[in-house]
């Protein structure tokens, strides 16, 4: 589906697949226009917090996409560290609607993460994903969490960089590009590919009823596959960190 070059540094361009893929789903999945301009680098970046040590990541780049497809470098898609809160088609509240580009570039998280640093569970409720532990308060979609607690991508700890939920659009993007990010973290110590699993986004989805719902990506199915599950189920989470 990709083809990778064998540099350190590798873009991975799309061919036939994704083609296949953006003609007859995007109508369906809405990838941002211009996704063909998209790629995965292998780079190497200092702590943030100890310049003396370095950590390999795959880090998605935008270039050749128009301006009105992504998030400009510096664009501040976070409210208390955590991914503004928003839907589909708009932002919580008067919050921006994050959903509606994707980030000029992001970094993928090498592995998926933990509950919290004491729980190495993997699955978790969106909740969890999200570092909230406002219960029921917070699982109405509303414009900021109410308790924000180190849990999910808010406690993954990784290069001291803040790490956030994907954006359904982003985990989109994440899926088309997965091969190269697996091809980039072959061989780093502790990363691990994204498995067959369904993966948590920040993305909210209004109440159906008494359920509320986020979105999530099943990496398991052979063409894309994205709709909203209930916050309550235990998915799985790769975080991003923007860059």
């Amino acid at each position: 589906m990709s083809q990778c070059g064998r540099q350190y540094a590798i873009k991975c361009k799309t061919m036939n697949t994704l083609n296949f893929l953006l003609f007859f789903l995007l109508p369906f999945f809405a990838f941002p226009s211009g996704l063909y301009g998209q790629y995965v680098k292998k780079i190497r970046l200092e702590d943030v917090e100890n310049v003396a040590v370095a950590s390999t990541y795959a880090v998605i780049f935008g270039e050749g996409m128009p301006e009105t497809a992504y998030w400009p470098l510096g664009k501040r898609l976070t409210r208390d560290d955590r991914t503004v809160r928003h839907r589909v088609s708009g932002g919580n509240g008067d919050n921006l609607n994050v959903n509606s580009r994707v980030a000029f570039r992001f970094i993928v998280a090498p592995a998926d993460a933990p509950v919290s640093a004491a729980d190495a569970t993997q699955m978790m409720t969106w909740l969890q994903a999200c570092g909230s532990g406002g219960g029921s308060q917070d699982i109405v979609p509303k414009a900021a969490f109410s308790d924000p607690v180190a849990t999910g991508c808010a406690a993954y700890n990784h290069g001291g960089r803040k790490w956030r939920v994907p954006t359904q659009r982003e985990l989109q993007l994440m899926w088309v590009l997965r091969d190269g990010i697996r091809y980039a973290y072959t061989g780093v110590s502790g990363a691990s590919p994204m498995g067959t699993h369904r993966y948590w986004s920040s993305t909210e989805e209004p109440a159906a009823g008494t359920v509320y719902n986020a979105w999530i990506f099943d990496f398991s199915a052979i063409f894309p596959r994205s709709h909203p599950s209930d916050k309550a189920g235990y998915v799985y989470v790769r975080c991003v960190s923007d860059y």
